[in-house]
């Protein structure tokens, strides 16, 4: 599928990733080489993908910054909603591109390290353990 991507033959990685973290728009690098964002997208993972990755990443934290101030900024009821929205679209890809740290998959201190002990007698089972203890109740004396 690249072979038929001509514009991309020579075109260098690193080039196209300054230009995002420059805040270039992938439709606007893409039109540059007369591909869609799909195709640019698909080099970049295929030619680059920690640092497309690291891209993103880096672009979302300041979308998320930017939100957050622009709540804090927030002079009436419709500013501050829409500061709310750009604050969670930032961190849902923030979530997609960084799960280790922004997932769901992040470890919290009660999930960190988790020990089970299990001791049991030989021959046990994993049903409930029911003793039944059976009393005399004849009178010895």
């Amino acid at each position: 599928m690249m072979a038929s991507l001509p514009a991309l033959r020579d075109a260098d990685p690193k080039t196209i990733l300054q230009r995002y973290l420059s805040d270039e728009s992938t439709k606007d690098i893409a039109a540059s080489y007369g591909i869609t964002r799909q195709a640019l997208g698909q080099f970049l993972l295929k030619h680059a993908e920690e640092e497309w990755k690291d891209a993103q990443v880096a672009r979302a934290l300041a979308r998320k910054e930017q939100a957050e101030d622009e709540i804090e900024r927030a002079g009436d009821a419709l500013s501050l909603a829409r500061a709310r929205e750009l604050l969670k679209a930032a961190q849902w890809d923030l979530e997609r591109v960084c799960r280790r740290i922004y997932g769901q998959d992040a470890p919290t201190a009660a999930q960190a390290v988790q020990v089970i002990i299990n001791l049991r007698r030989e021959g046990a089972t994993n049903a409930p353990h029911n003793e039944v203890v059976e009393v005399d109740t004849k009178d010895q004396t």
